[in-house]
């Protein structure tokens, strides 16, 4: 990825914090199953993506 650097991620894979600058972000595969996916808000304007805070 272009100018990002991989903070951490987890043993089992699948998960990872990447980092450039002061901006992080966390990344998540879905599991192949979508029935088991935990999607955190609807895929709508403005922002395509819920958030967790």
């Amino acid at each position: 990825m272009s100018g990002f650097i991989e903070k951490f991620g987890r043993h089992e894979g699948g998960f990872v914090y990447i980092e450039t600058g002061a901006a992080q972000m966390m990344l998540e595969a879905l599991p192949d199953d979508p029935s088991l996916a935990s999607v955190t808000g609807d895929l709508d304007p403005p922002f395509r993506r819920g958030v967790n805070l």
